[in-house]
């Protein structure tokens, strides 16, 4: 695992723009270029983030802007606000526990209502609510519009999720 010293002695990073550059010129890219190149989760192929190969090992360009920012390797995941894994400004990334990111993740790419927690009951004609708490399913009712559903949603996304609530 890298260091800070290695960090800092390899990359620039700009906190207003997120932007990770080389500081030094490496056999694949010259000096002040960017660092890394895009690549889809593994596991949530709808999700994005900058990969950087640090002397054969692969890092998250975030996990190395997190050390490079405070000085320590991040014991947590580092989640992106705005749920935009491209987007490292200092301002938007966070460390938090694995339960809190997965409260900021998008809506699914293959969720039928668009919205994070409600499915439609066919067998019954109307909108299934439930939120995810200490890896427990909370029934949250059944709605006749999928506007109320998603009311419903938001509103215990507020209490139990407070800032990582996503949101809609």
């Amino acid at each position: 695992m890298i260091d800070y010293q290695l960090a800092k002695a390899l990359f620039d990073y700009n906190p207003e723009s997120g932007e990770l550059t080389w500081r030094v010129q490496t056999n694949a890219t010259p000096k002040g270029k960017a660092a890394g190149t895009v690549r889809k989760h593994k596991v949530d192929r709808y999700t994005s983030y900058i990969n950087v190969t640090i002397l054969g090992d692969p890092y998250k360009a975030h996990r190395i802007i997190w050390l490079m920012q405070t000085g320590k390797w991040p014991e947590k995941h580092i989640d992106h606000i705005d749920g935009n894994g491209l987007n490292n400004k200092w301002s938007n990334l966070r460390e938090v526990t694995a339960s809190q990111n997965a409260m900021n993740q998008r809506v699914r790419s293959d969720s039928a209502s668009g919205i994070k927690g409600v499915s439609y009951d066919k067998a019954r004609n109307v909108w299934y609510v439930y939120i995810d708490v200490d890896k427990k399913r909370k029934h949250l009712g059944r709605y006749e519009t999928k506007d109320e559903a998603a009311a419903a949603r938001l509103a215990a996304e507020k209490i139990y999720h407070g800032e990582y609530a996503r949101g809609a």
